[in-house]
């Protein structure tokens, strides 16, 4: 958790001294807009697609521990998925549904039946490509099997799908993903749809204030004209990668 008090005083000391002009000011609202925004900037940036659906995102421990608290787990998050293809036996579910707000799918599995049997099969995380799904359906060693409690899945426009032989009928699906971080804000001011802000901290962990800071202040630096201080922020970003 970061102190929102802290976020801004930091984002202050650091444009005011590489400021051309002294004691610049950016009304705190302005800078609630930016931590909002850059948070999410550097949580996907601990998130590389490639590297989490082929290995796995515990595969990058680091990564994982940076947004471990965003993480919602499976049990919490049940969806009811309903045919979309029967060509395929394809089966679908609406990620917009989840709540909190879902930010990046992590891994799945799917409660099934066939016949009187009732089981739990698990979902390959390593997402499949559209273009293969044809190919595994026709390969015996890789096509749903509900005796061997597997299947596979894709996405598309924030919808999860999910994939039988024509066997056995998906009931639900449970979702496992990283969500949205609250959003920060800080008290004394009123938002743009009327409501009095309430001072929120940030969720991220501490250790990566530093990170948003600097993220926050290049922002600000480039929407002031204040380049000295966007030059300073680059440059100590580069350093923490």
């Amino acid at each position: 958790m970061i102190k929102v008090e802290d976020l801004l005083y930091d984002i202050d000391l650091k444009l005011n001294k590489q400021a051309t002009s002294q004691h610049q000011f950016i009304p705190d609202e302005n800078k609630i807009v930016s931590i909002n925004s850059n948070q999410i900037k550097l949580v996907l940036s601990k998130l590389n697609p490639n590297n989490i659906l082929q290995l796995g995102f515990e595969g990058n421990i680091k990564r994982y521990q940076d947004i471990e608290n965003l993480i919602e787990p499976y049990d919490n998050h049940s969806l009811e998925p309903k045919l979309a293809d029967k060509y395929l036996n394809k089966w679908e579910a609406s990620l917009l549904d989840l709540v909190p707000i879902y930010m990046f799918y992590i891994d799945a599995y799917l409660i099934a039946k066939k016949g009187d049997c009732r089981a739990r099969l698990s979902v390959n995380n390593s997402l499949a490509k559209h273009k293969d799904v044809q190919l595994i359906l026709n390969n015996s060693n890789e096509r749903p099997d509900f005796d061997w409690r597997e299947t596979f899945s894709t996405l598309t426009s924030n919808k999860i799908e999910v994939y039988t032989d024509g066997t056995f009928t998906p009931e639900e699906l449970y979702v496992s993903y990283i969500r949205y971080p609250q959003m920060v804000d800080i008290e004394g001011y009123t938002h743009l749809d009327g409501t009095i802000s309430v001072t929120q901290d940030c969720e991220l962990e501490y250790y990566l204030k530093e990170a948003l800071v600097n993220l926050v202040v290049e922002d600000l630096a480039m929407s002031t004209d204040n380049i000295p201080a966007a030059q300073s922020s680059q440059s100590r970003k580069q350093n923490d990668e």
